[in-house]
C-alpha cells in the first residue's frame, strides 16, 4: 500500500476536540485516523457546506482495507461519538456538546468511489479560526498503532505548550474511557488499566513519536486515585537532525580530514547552516597554508573555534571544499581501519534494526523481543520483557541489545564487501 506523503503534513485541532470522551459505542484506532484526516482535510479547503475526496486517497492512509463498508463503520462510530467540553475565555465561560460529523456520504460512479462529509458548525469554525488548537501531524498518527497511543500522545502534544508541560490531573477512572475510546469500563481496577491500556501507549509515543511522556499517580495510602502526564519535546539525536538536511558526503569527509571524529564531524554538520559550515571548511585550508602566519597546531580545533564564532561570515573565502585527492586523510593500519569501519557499519545497522522492527505489527514485533529474550544471557533484560511487553524498549540498554542482536540475525557478520561499499557510498 502506497500511503500518501505526511511527512509535512499537520492539522491544527481545535482543543475542543481533544480528550473525546465516547457517550456511547467505541471510537476505534481507525475511527481516530480517519477523524483526524478528514479534519486536516477540510482545513485545507477553507470554509464549506460539504467536503469531498476520493476514497482512495483516503483509504490509503487511515487503514489497509479497501472496503467501503469499513469506512461505513467508521462514519456510524462518528455519528454516535459527542464531543463535550468546558471554555473559560475571561468572564465567559462556554459549554458546549457536538458530534464529531454532522453527515457523511459514499458515492460510487462507475469506478470512481468518493466520500463527502460535513462537519457540526461549532466544529467547522473553530477548526477553520480555532482560538486554542494543538497541532498534530499526520506522519506520528500513522505511525501509532493504537487508539490509546494516539489519543495519550493527542492529549499530552495539547500540553507542550503550557507553562507547566503538566496535564490536568483526573481520576484514573476519568483517563480510561478517554484513552480506550470505549464508553464502557474495560477495568475494574487501576492495575489491569495501567498493564493493558496505559503502559503500553505510554511506551510507543515514547518510541516513535516527537515527545516524551512521564506518567504522575498520586496515591491515598496504597491506593492510585489519581493521573498526570508530564510531557517535554524530544530532543532530536544528531543523526536525526541531519537526515532533515540535504546531505553531502564531500563536504562531511572534508570536516572528518581535518581530525574531527565522524561522530563529532555529523553533530557540527547536523547543528549548523551548511554554507557556513563549507565557507569555514575553507577558511580553516587557507589558514593552514597561509605562508605569512605562524603553523596551526590544530586545524580541528580552529575549525570548532572560527564555526561556532562564525568567522568566515565575515572573512573573504573562496567557498570550494577541498578536493578528496588534495589532502591524504590519516593513514590507520589495515587491521585497525578494518575495526573501525566495523564499528561504524554496526552502528548504522542498530539505527536501521530499529526501523526494521518497528515496521513490523506488534505480534510480530512481541515475538521477535521472546525470542531475544530465550537468548539472553542477561537476566534483567528477561525479566523486563517478560513482565513489561513492549514497553520494555523505553530502557535505552535493553533497546539497544536487542538492535544489536536483531542487527546480527538479520544481516550476520560484516563483510569486507560491505565495508568498501561502505566506504565508497
Amino acid at each position: 500500500m502506497d500511503s500518501p506523503d505526511t511527512t509535512n503534513a499537520a492539522v491544527r485541532r481545535p482543543n475542543e476536540t481533544i480528550a473525546i470522551n465516547p457517550t456511547r459505542g467505541k471510537i476505534t484506532l481507525g475511527t481516530r485516523r480517519l477523524f483526524n484526516l478528514l479534519l486536516y482535510f477540510s482545513q485545507q479547503d477553507g470554509i464549506k457546506d460539504t467536503y469531498s475526496r476520493s476514497i482512495t486517497e483516503v483509504m490509503a492512509y487511515v487503514t489497509t482495507s479497501k472496503d467501503s463498508e469499513w469506512l461505513k463503520n467508521c462514519f456510524r462510530q462518528m455519528q454516535e461519538t459527542a464531543i463535550e467540553w468546558n471554555n473559560k475565555d475571561g468572564k465567559v465561560e462556554e459549554w458546549g456538546i457536538s458530534g464529531l460529523i454532522s453527515e457523511a456520504r459514499v458515492i460510487t460512479a462507475g469506478h470512481a468511489t468518493t466520500i463527502a462529509w460535513s462537519l457540526p458548525n461549532i466544529i467547522r469554525e473553530r477548526l477553520m479560526d480555532p482560538r486554542f488548537y494543538t497541532k498534530l501531524t499526520l506522519e506520528i498518527h500513522s505511525k501509532l498503532t493504537t487508539g490509546a497511543s494516539i489519543a495519550l500522545y493527542e492529549i499530552c502534544s495539547r500540553y507542550l505548550t503550557n507553562p507547566t508541560k503538566v496535564t490536568n490531573r483526573e481520576a484514573w477512572e476519568w483517563w480510561q474511557p478517554r484513552l480506550t475510546g470505549n464508553s464502557k469500563r474495560d477495568a475494574k481496577e487501576y492495575k489491569y488499566f495501567a498493564r493493558e491500556t496505559l503502559r503500553p501507549a505510554i511506551a510507543e509515543v515514547n518510541l516513535v513519536s516527537d515527545i516524551i511522556v512521564e506518567l504522575i499517580e498520586h496515591k491515598n495510602g496504597r491506593r492510585i486515585e489519581s493521573l498526570q502526564f508530564k510531557v517535554t519535546k524530544k530532543v532530536a539525536s544528531a543523526l536525526e537532525r541531519e537526515a532533515v538536511k540535504p546531505f553531502d558526503g564531500e563536504l562531511l569527509e572534508s570536516i572528518i580530514r581535518l581530525g574531527i571524529s565522524q561522530q563529532e564531524a555529523r553533530s557540527l554538520y547536523a547543528d549548523h547552516d551548511l554554507k557556513l559550515v563549507m565557507k569555514t571548511v575553507a577558511l580553516t585550508e587557507q589558514r593552514a597554508l597561509a605562508p605569512n602566519l605562524a603553523p596551526l597546531k590544530s586545524k580541528a580545533a580552529f575549525f570548532k573555534k572560527a564555526l561556532s564564532g562564525e568567522y568566515a561570515k565575515a572573512a573573504p573565502v573562496a567557498v570550494t571544499v577541498v578536493p578528496m585527492t588534495a589532502l591524504p586523510a590519516p593513514v590507520l593500519p589495515p587491521q585497525e581501519r578494518k575495526v573501525q569501519v566495523g564499528a561504524q557499519i554496526a552502528a548504522k545497522r542498530i539505527q536501521d534494526a530499529l526501523r526494521l522492527w518497528e515496521e513490523q505489527g506488534g505480534e510480530d514485533q512481541m515475538a521477535l523481543l521472546r525470542e531475544f529474550r530465550d537468548q539472553s544471557t542477561v537476566d534483567g533484560y528477561r525479566k523486563d520483557i517478560t513482565r513489561r511487553g513492549l514497553a520494555c524498549m523505553v530502557s535505552i540498554a535493553l533497546r539497544t541489545a536487542f538492535c544489536q542482536w536483531y542487527a546480527d540475525k538479520t544481516w550476520g557478520a560484516v563483510r569486507d564487501q560491505e565495508m568498501i561499499d561502505f566506504l565508497v557510498g
